[in-house]
């Protein structure tokens, strides 16, 4: 083991002189390296959808796609209006315009429906059905209000679906496109029969809607029924495509704000540590490097961040800083000592080299596990994460060492700032070596109470709970589920792997299609 460790420390001690030596080629080796995996980060791209959460091949997203093919998407826009009255005339011709206003200006919607255009199925034993206009003419008075309340309140496709049960509250759905050109992926791929992937393969991913323009719509959306909003015509959106985008929105800030208070503490520690200058500015340069070259190949590789995985980036820079400090903190010892430069960051390397590998290895060993987790952002935390730990180390070996030669460092004691640490450190370094049996019976007692709250750890996938509870797309889906029964819609697929008999031609229409089912819980 004496023999491997002097080994390790000769070749640290041998590399770090040849950088400090030869500092401009090797930052230019280095450039080389790192500006193909930096430049695409300005591309990297957020995911908040629930599929996300799954690989790619999963069944379960193959199962989906398919269903997606075969009868569109089951993503809705819902608006709900919330009225003491919702059956004068007054109410119902605000809604028909809010309806009107929503089907004109939201882009990429592939149809609307609410009480205004809902059709209306009728038709006794025996004769033809006949389906019209639910919403035939405004009611003049309070006997034609009731005459219309009893009506779509009685009507079980209707109530808690356009119309809560205490019919004040009515609702609006926009169900958005699947493709971009309403087409689908046997279209775009015809001709190109040798190799087309399934109709439920993950292949396909490109040609739904973007983040942006169901974003798009969403936001369209919004500014079209603050229009509306009033104390007697109360407006709230919600659906899974407006909780997807208000994530999506809310990981975008979260991770500015996170990375630059990241930076900012650390910036803070480092002068505090070492007074310098240089002690601030080449760790940050580290750190950062090794952040935009981590994202960097996430984007090559076509991973986008997601709610798990956005913890990367705040991670990495925490963790990656401390190779550097564990090296500075020994150089600058050195330098105050009298030695050189050279000397004293070949003596930081050597001495440091190996416990910052074994450190950087085991911690990337441990991230790397999770590469076989079923949760897709869990797995792309343990791949990228270990993949930046051991990006950090190698950038703060190499570059680090080339840094230091070219820029100028004064021998500046600092050791007056490290004074108070040391005492600290040396006072609590006495007490368990001063009351071992103490400190075991206290540490078996922690152990013994973190054993039993591990245990009554349970697990849940609540999306809307992530959300604040003042968050009004939190309080405008509470208030629909409460309202409505639901916001979110069940799909079950019935596969008899026979084909339908042909209907009886029975049904008289006044209008080119019926309203599709409504996604809220039936």
């Amino acid at each position: 083991m004496k023999k491997f460790k002097r080994l390790v420390a000769t070749l640290f001690e041998r590399q770090t002189r040849a950088i400090y030596h030869n500092p401009v080629k090797t930052l230019l080796l280095m450039l080389l390296f790192i500006s193909p995996t930096t430049v695409p980060v300005f591309k990297i791209s957020l995911d908040a959808s629930p599929e996300g959460v799954l690989h790619g091949s999963d069944t379960h997203i193959r199962t989906y796609n398919e269903f997606r093919e075969r009868f569109g998407t089951d993503e809705f826009l819902i608006i709900a209006i919330e009225s003491d009255n919702i059956f004068n005339e007054k109410t119902l011709r605000k809604l028909s315009r809010l309806h009107r206003d929503l089907f004109s200006a939201v882009p990429y919607r592939e149809d609307i429906t609410s009480l205004n255009n809902a059709r209306y199925i009728s038709g006794a034993r025996g004769s033809k059905l006949t389906s019209r206009a639910f919403l035939i003419s405004y009611p003049r008075n309070q006997e034609e209000e009731q005459r219309l309340r009893d009506k779509v309140l009685k009507h079980p496709l209707y109530r808690n679906i356009f119309i809560s049960d205490d019919g004040k509250m009515a609702t609006i759905l926009i169900r958005t496109k699947l493709h971009l050109q309403n087409e689908t992926i046997e279209d775009v791929l015809q001709g190109f029969d040798d190799q087309q992937p399934t109709a439920a393969g993950s292949d396909y991913a490109s040609f739904y809607l973007t983040y942006e323009e169901k974003s798009l719509a969403v936001n369209t959306a919004r500014q079209i029924i603050e229009k509306y909003n009033a104390p007697d015509f109360k407006v709230y959106l919600s659906g899974t495509t407006v909780i997807s985008t208000m994530l999506k929105d809310a990981m975008a800030r979260d991770i500015k704000i996170f990375i630059s208070l990241c930076l900012l503490v650390i910036a803070v520690v480092l002068f505090f540590m070492f007074r310098r200058i240089s002690g601030i500015v080449l760790p940050l340069i580290v750190v950062v490097l090794t952040l935009l070259s981590t994202l960097g190949i996430m984007v090559l590789t076509g991973r986008p961040l997601k709610v798990p995985s956005q913890m990367i980036p705040s991670f990495l820079l925490a963790v990656c800083v401390c190779d550097s400090v564990h090296i500075l903190a020994l150089f600058f010892n050195r330098l105050n000592r009298g030695d050189s430069k050279e000397t004293a960051i070949t003596a930081a390397l050597k001495h440091a080299g190996l416990p910052i590998v074994m450190t950087s290895l085991t911690t990337a060993a441990g991230l790397f596990s999770f590469v076989t987790a079923d949760i897709a952002p869990v797995a792309d935390v343990g791949i990228f994460a270990g993949t930046g730990v051991i990006l950090g180390l190698i950038y703060s070996v190499v570059l680090l060492p080339a840094f230091i030669a070219l820029t100028p460092v004064s021998n500046k004691n600092i050791t007056h700032s490290t004074a108070f640490i040391d005492k600290i450190l040396h006072r609590i370094a006495a007490i368990p070596t001063g009351h071992p049996v103490a400190v075991l019976a206290v540490t078996v007692v922690i152990m013994i109470g973190a054993f039993w709250g591990a245990r009554q750890v349970s697990f849940t996938h609540d999306v809307l709970s992530w959300f604040p509870k003042d968050n009004p797309i939190r309080e405008a889906t509470e208030t629909i589920d409460t309202r409505l029964k639901g916001s979110v819609n069940l799909e079950i697929i019935l596969d008899t792997g026979k084909e339908p008999p042909p209907m009886p031609n029975r049904l008289t229409t006044t209008a080119s299609s019926a309203a599709r089912p409504c996604p809220l819980h039936r």
